[in-house]
């Protein structure tokens, strides 16, 4: 009949209400902290960026290259021993390489220290000391690990390192501009640090990382 609401017979809706009771009687129950373990394991899925505080079980990498972090450069300045900057001054041309050798300032904001750099070479560029290339400081966000030293340049680095060591699974990509290169950061990366066995010892120098970053901003 065009026009009238048409209600199911009281047969039906007291079966759906019995349907409805059962379901609810054999739906497992979550807890908040297994609630909040499946929230999580959902954003790893998506591929989101987190701390390590939990793991993400698959990192693709896309030949990100150790250069591509250096546009901002976290160290210990060289007066009150807290935590400096320094950046290229002014744009920076686009083109390969330009940002290795444009000139920089380094600054503390505890302080007032200042200091600029304008080179043509640089020496300790393809070290794994943690020690900063330009002005040849300790790099702020560093961490024993095992006998061993790792450390990062700054928060998306971190991020990087967070990521990729974290992940039980580790794909890689060719690089759209490059291609497959065996220049890329993931694939210097120190054995050690790679390692099954040393994932443990790495998230937990990297988790102490984080909390020292966060203490600095």
């Amino acid at each position: 009949l065009a026009g009238e609401h048409l209600k199911s017979p009281p047969c039906i809706e007291d079966d759906r209400r019995a349907m409805s009771s059962l379901l609810r009687l054999g739906r497992p129950r979550v807890g908040r902290a297994a609630a909040w373990r499946l929230s999580r394991r959902g954003d790893r899925t998506a591929g989101r960026t987190s701390d390590m505080g939990t793991d993400r079980e698959r990192f693709r990498e896309h030949g990100e290259r150790r250069l591509d972090f250096i546009d901002e450069v976290l160290v210990e300045c060289p007066r009150c021993q807290e935590c400096a900057v320094h950046r290229p001054v002014g744009p920076v041309e686009d083109r390969p390489g330009a940002m290795i050798f444009a000139p920089r300032r380094l600054v503390c904001s505890s302080c007032g220290y200042t200091k600029d750099w304008a080179e043509r070479s640089l020496v300790g560029l393809s070290s794994t000391e943690p020690f900063d290339d330009y002005f040849e400081l300790p790099i702020w966000l560093q961490e024993r690990c095992g006998g061993e030293v790792i450390w990062a340049y700054n928060e998306r680095h971190l991020s990087f390192l967070e990521s990729y060591l974290g992940a039980r699974l580790r794909e890689r990509s060719a690089d759209p501009e490059h291609g497959w290169s065996s220049r890329s950061m993931a694939s210097r990366l120190p054995a050690w640090m790679k390692k099954a066995s040393a994932r443990d010892d790495v998230v937990r120098a990297l988790s102490k990382m984080r909390a020292k970053l966060r203490r600095t901003q």
